[in-house]
Parts: structure tokens; C-alpha cells; sequence
């Protein structure tokens, strides 16, 4: 099976050691272009104390279509990604999303089709920074899954099937809408709040005040849901509290790392999206508002606007 990764951040090195192992070096592409495609062959990259190197494709070059493409890059650069796998992507081609947020799949399908993707998040708590990667292996998990039409079922059973290859740990769940929106409801509230807070795991734990402010966004995010149909209920909230003591106290969500490493945030793909569908559905959202926007001046102050 020939597997595309546009995208080699924490999601894609935690994949990357599994597929290796089992997939020939010529089958298995990392898409990048640029100074990024030179600097990913010549010095490869470090995982868990272990040096890869890397059968780094141009996004312009033209190849057989991959099998599957797994598409893994910070939302602010979807729109690019979108375009870069073009020559990935042929008749057959499935592609799986483990971005955070709940429209990378509607955005992707827009383009090469809903019939082509299939959807899909991560567990992983890993760190990527300057082409070093670390993850617990004990925290990987992915979970994908499609609705009930009978050719997507098809496409799942095909992931299925490589990620038993490569001993990569999964799980299909019965309603993959309804667990992308649990994951979704975990990083509004979670990541949001932690980056305005540039909060370790532990405040989670110990501080109320940081909970009470995540109950806030939860409330509002649950509303959305039964709004929209996807599946959340009051009592999801009361499953959310305690999600926090499964990490490492000294562990920080991708946001507070993004927001301490000056990098661009996620912030419109989770916020913006709750306040965007709120507007849509009539659902009022003004504590994911106000966080929104408090996030949305961090990140102007890293694109230099006060300068």
C-alpha cells in the first residue's frame, strides 16, 4: 500500500516509526516542498531518540497515486495542503484527516470529493519542535470511521487492514461524528482556555477556576451540538471534568505550545468554528466569543501587529 503524510508534526512522526516498519521506503511519502523538502532529506528526523530518514516527495512532482493519504498540518496551512496532495490523489486514493477541529473533512471533499474521505482524530500527546519529536507510546491512538454508506465502509476496512500491518493501535467507533465532537468539546474548552492561561496539564488538575472557565465553553459547545445533530449530551460535560488527570502534570496542549513557540494558532478552526455554526444555528456563544478573541489578539501580537 502506497501512504502519502502531508504534515510531519507530532501526529506524523508518531505514525511515521509503525509505517516504517512495515511499508517499503519508495511507498511511503512525506509531501513537502521547499526549504522544508531539503531540509527533511538532508537531516531526516529525530523520534523518540531515533534518526529517520525520509522518502521526501515535491508536491509538484508527478507519481502514481498514493493508496492513502493521511493528511496531519496545523489548520492554518489546510488550504495549502489541500492543494500540495493533488498528485497523491487518484480514483482510488482514501483520505484520512487527524486534524483537530470537525471541517477538515468537509473542506478536503470539497475539492477531491466526500466520497474519498473519511474521518478521523487522534489521542496522541506528543511534542514536536525544530525536527525533534518525543511521544508516550502508551498515549497513541487513532480513531477513524466513516458514516454507514457501504463503499466508505469499504475504505475503512481498508485503513483497517494496514494499521493491523503496522501495529498501529485504533479504534472504529459506532459514531465517528459524535466522538470528532467529543474531541472537538475537548479542544475548545481545553486548548482555548490552557492558551490564554499558557497552562501545564496540572492547572487542570488543581485549579478550579481553570475548570469553571472550561465548563463555560463545554456548556456552550453541547448546545451547538444538539443544535446541529451530532450527538452530545449534558452529561458529556460531567465526563469532560476529569479528562485532564489522565495527562502529565508538566504536559501542555498543542495551543499553549504553538502560543509560547510564536507560532500561529488554531484558534478559527476551534473557536472561530463554534462561533461561526452558533451564528448559523442560533445558538448563543459568548463565552467562546470573548475566548476567541482574547486568543485571536495573541496571535496578532505574534504576526507582528504591534510592531
Amino acid at each position: 500500500m502506497k501512504v502519502a503524510i502531508i504534515g510531519l508534526g507530532a501526529i506524523g512522526c508518531t505514525l511515521l516509526p509503525y509505517l516504517k516498519k512495515e511499508i517499503q521506503p519508495s511507498y511511503l511519502r512525506i509531501v513537502a516542498g521547499g526549504e522544508r523538502k531539503k531540509r527533511l532529506e538532508t537531516q531526516g528526523i529525530l523520534i523518540n531518540n531515533e534518526h529517520y530518514n525520509l522518502n521526501v516527495v515535491s508536491p509538484e512532482t508527478d507519481m502514481d497515486p498514493a493508496d492513502l493519504v493521511i493528511v496531519a498540518v496545523k489548520y492554518n496551512q489546510l488550504n495549502q495542503a489541500i492543494k500540495d496532495i493533488k498528485n497523491q490523489v487518484g480514483k482510488n486514493t482514501i483520505i484520512l484527516s487527524l486534524m483537530n477541529g470537525i471541517t477538515s473533512e468537509e473542506e478536503i471533499a470539497e475539492v477531491y470529493g466526500k466520497e474519498k474521505v473519511i474521518y478521523g482524530f487522534t489521542t496522541i500527546n506528543g511534542i514536536y519542535k525544530k525536527g525533534v519529536a518525543t511521544f508516550s507510546v502508551g498515549d497513541n491512538k487513532i480513531i477513524f470511521g466513516s458514516d454507514q454508506q457501504e463503499d466508505q465502509q469499504t475504505k475503512v476496512q481498508r485503513v483497517k487492514e494496514l494499521f493491523d500491518a503496522c501495529h498501529i493501535p485504533y479504534e472504529i467507533p459506532n459514531d465517528i461524528i459524535r466522538e470528532l465532537w467529543l474531541k472537538f468539546l475537548l479542544n475548545v474548552s481545553g486548548n482555548s482556555v490552557a492558551g490564554v492561561l499558557r497552562a501545564q496539564h496540572k492547572h487542570f488538575q488543581k485549579l478550579d477556576s481553570a475548570n469553571k472557565a472550561r465548563e463555560c465553553i463545554m456548556r456552550e459547545v453541547i448546545a451547538l451540538s444538539k443544535a446541529m445533530g451530532t450527538g452530545l449530551v449534558d452529561e458529556d460535560l460531567e465526563a469532560m471534568k476529569s479528562i485532564y488527570f489522565n495527562y502529565e502534570p508538566e504536559g501542555r496542549g498543542s495551543m499553549v505550545q504553538d502560543i509560547l513557540s510564536k507560532r500561529p494558532t488554531e484558534n478559527e478552526m476551534l473557536c472561530g468554528t463554534v462561533v461561526k455554526l452558533g451564528k448559523k444555528y442560533g445558538v448563543s456563544t459568548p463565552a467562546t466569543e470573548l475566548l476567541y478573541y482574547l486568543i485571536k489578539a495573541i496571535d496578532d501580537e505574534t504576526n507582528g501587529l504591534l510592531d
